[in-house]
């Protein structure tokens, strides 16, 4: 993978974050479903944001869930972008668990354009990462 200003821009210069989500979920090891009806452009920095995000989650779903599906969902208003990362795996003890470097990182990411990260996650009944930003309006929804 390239740097994360490389990979959005490479991945999807025109069509947006719907698109380039989209893109790396066909190329996950669990089956994922993008939830984004409505979801137009944003600035540069919160794609960016929302996509590593979104793709830190699902390469943790691959590697520890032992999930069958996971579910990309974003949903934008009122001047929030809202994103979440679910699967139906194994989960954890959130409570108990620090952040690894990948939770850490997609904390530390979304923190940085001004959102703030939620994880829950019970065992047995899988694990949810959600994203909340401050954004301006976002500009026509992707196709």
């Amino acid at each position: 993978m390239t740097s994360p200003a490389g990979s959005i821009h490479r991945c999807s210069p025109t069509r947006g974050l719907v698109a380039a989500l989209g893109s790396q979920a066909r190329r996950s090891v669990v089956p994922v479903a993008i939830e984004a009806e409505g979801i137009g452009r944003y600035p540069r920095d919160v794609e960016s944001a929302v996509y590593f995000s979104c793709l830190e989650a699902l390469q943790n779903v691959g590697k520890y869930a032992a999930a069958s599906r996971a579910t990309v969902r974003l949903t934008g208003g009122d001047g929030r972008l809202w994103f979440e990362v679910s699967d139906d795996g194994v989960g954890f003890e959130a409570d108990q668990t620090f952040f690894g470097t990948g939770l850490q990182g997609i904390a530390d990411r979304i923190a940085a354009v001004g959102g703030k990260v939620h994880v829950h996650s019970i065992p047995g009944a899988g694990t949810s990462v959600k994203g909340e930003l401050p954004v301006a309006e976002a500009s026509a929804p992707d196709p």
